[in-house]
């Protein structure tokens, strides 16, 4: 999957929640680029956005889209890649600390696509289904703005296919790794389990 299919798509997400969406939240964007002596160019467009609606009995509904663009350049540099995320989840609002201040816990599903090229004549194609649990904290600095703190505690494929694909040499190879995870684990490492979520409401 090319980049140019996903972006009127994700265009038009995104205008038709302006419409009933009660907030608003950027999660990732927008560009960054890498060059050093010897090694290729990396230009990245990346655009995450979280769509939230009325909160209900302590739940709010959401809806959540990425788009990633990654291209290379240079002598040996490998192919570009991109990514699609289209999903949806649930926060349920537990106790309010003080005012301004909100713990929650919630549940996220998606479908992915994402290509990537570790390297020259390599592909990398990811796609399925993935569900992801988490908790955290809300902060609401104005009546209109906002931001998340959340915690990751699993990410886990209900249903993935990951191929790969070696073009090196003039030949091509391919293998392919199918993967059913009804799987859990209670713990994550790192900075990357971490989100940080400013957000609008309206």
């Amino acid at each position: 999957m090319r980049c140019v299919k996903h972006v009127p798509f994700l265009f038009l997400l995104g205008f038709a929640n302006f419409g009933f969406a009660k907030e608003l939240s950027l999660m990732s964007g927008f560009y960054r680029g890498q060059d050093g002596d010897g090694q290729p160019t990396k230009r990245e467009i990346s655009v995450g956005s979280r769509f939230g609606f009325d909160i209900v009995d302590r739940r709010m509904w959401y809806l959540q889209a990425r788009l990633t663009s990654t291209s290379f350049s240079g002598d040996n540099a490998p192919d570009g890649s991109t990514g699609l995320l289209l999903g949806g989840g649930q926060y349920y609002f537990l106790k309010s600390f003080e005012k301004g201040i909100h713990s929650y816990i919630s549940w996220l599903g998606y479908f992915m696509n994402e290509t990537n090229s570790p390297s020259a004549g390599t592909e990398i194609e990811t796609n399925g289904l993935f569900y992801a649990g988490s908790a955290g904290f809300r902060f609401d600095f104005t009546k209109a703005l906002i931001m998340d703190i959340e915690v990751q505690f699993f990410n886990s494929g209900l249903t993935s296919k990951t191929t790969t694909t070696n073009t090196a040499g003039g030949v091509s190879t391919e293998t392919s790794t199918k993967r059913t995870e009804l799987f859990a684990q209670t713990f994550a490492g790192g900075t990357n389990a971490m989100l940080f979520n400013l957000g609008y409401q309206f």
